[in-house]
C-alpha cells in the first residue's frame, strides 16, 4: 500500500505543479519539502519529519508537502496528505484540479491538529472531521 500511496502523492504534486526537482527528491529520496506562503522553499527539518513520521504512521497517510503561513499570532503548518482510502482518490484529484486539497492543519502554538481541506491559497476551506 505504500507504493501506492507514494505514486498517488506523486501524481497530486504533477498536478499541483509542484517543481520537477521536488517531484524528483520525493521519489528518488522520499524528501519532503517545505514552501511559505511568501515564497521561500526548503526541506523539512528534522521537529518536523519527525511529526510527519509519527502522523503518516499513526493515520496510515502519506505527506507529501508543507506549507507554511505565518500570521501574527501563530505560526501554521498545512500538510497536504494522501489518504489509505482509494476509493476517494479521484474525487480528491479533481478537487485539487478545481484549486482544493486534502490537509491536515497545524499550530504549534495551541496543539491544534484539524484535517480539513484547503484552497491554493493556503486557506482552509472547509472542516472535515
Amino acid at each position: 500500500m505504500l507504493d501506492e500511496l507514494k505514486q498517488e502523492c506523486i501524481e497530486r504534486m504533477k498536478i499541483l505543479k509542484l517543481d520537477e526537482h521536488i517531484i524528483e527528491k520525493f521519489i528518488k529520496e522520499n524528501t519532503i519539502y517545505l514552501s511559505d506562503i511568501g515564497g521561500e522553499l526548503e526541506k523539512v527539518n528534522t521537529n518536523e519529519l519527525k511529526y510527519i513520521k509519527q502522523y503518516e504512521n499513526s493515520k496510515n497517510v502519506k505527506i507529501y508537502h508543507v506549507i507554511k503561513q505565518k500570521t501574527e499570532s501563530k505560526d501554521i503548518s498545512i500538510f497536504l496528505y494522501v489518504n489509505s482510502n482509494s476509493k476517494n482518490w479521484e474525487n480528491e484529484k479533481r478537487d485539487i484540479k478545481l484549486g482544493y486539497d486534502c490537509a491536515i492543519v497545524y499550530t504549534k502554538e495551541e496543539q491544534i491538529r484539524e484535517i480539513g481541506i484547503v484552497n491554493k491559497k493556503g486557506k482552509i476551506a472547509r472542516i472535515v472531521i
